[in-house]
């Protein structure tokens, strides 16, 4: 949200890893959206290895390639396969619930609050969009990657209905995936 140079990075190789740049945590709102950023990658990650999300086979490369419109014109930030059209909705979802829940304190107030307020609508937005966009390739998603997408969405809808009344997620949707699906 500062608009610094930021290194923040996840890395495969490395489970449980998180690398943030000291620019990250300026104060807590960035320190907190941050972490949260970057741990619903890890989290992203823990779920797709106990339940495979892409049919067998699943190549990102061979993947399917959706630009997210906010990079049009951008060919350099487009292009994403759908494996990482899922993990970036997955982040921006949570980030609009993190965003939801702190305006709701009454320590974000002013410009903190207003800046939090609007990096949540564009985190929910995006994620809508790239919902919308898993959508048109559900033949490379699983069964457990269909049921994962159903869940994302139903927590869109949910947002969309709440709007700033959003407190958490009903129970319902905290079922993330059915143990038989596979």
């Amino acid at each position: 949200m500062s608009g610094r140079a930021e290194v923040r990075a996840w890395r495969p190789g490395l489970p449980g890893v998180v690398i943030v740049s000291p620019s990250s945590l300026s104060n807590e709102f960035e320190a907190a959206q941050t972490l949260i950023h970057e741990s619903l990658h890890l989290k992203f990650m823990d779920i797709e290895y106990v339940h495979p999300l892409f049919v067998p086979g699943f190549r990102p490369t061979h993947s399917p390639l959706v630009t997210p419109v906010w990079h049009q014109g951008r060919p350099e930030l487009g292009n994403w396969p759908i494996d990482r059209v899922l993990t970036s909705m997955h982040v921006y979802l949570g980030l609009s619930v993190f965003a939801a829940r702190a305006t709701r304190s009454s320590q974000t107030t002013g410009a903190d609050g207003i800046k939090l307020r609007a990096h949540g609508a564009q985190c929910h937005t995006r994620a809508a969009w790239l919902h919308a966009a898993a959508n048109r390739h559900l033949e490379v998603l699983s069964a457990s990657g269909r049921s994962f997408l159903a869940w994302t969405g139903r927590l869109i809808e949910q947002l969309d209905r709440a709007g700033d009344e959003m407190i958490a997620p009903r129970p319902e949707n905290l079922v993330l995936l059915d143990a038989t699906a596979s």
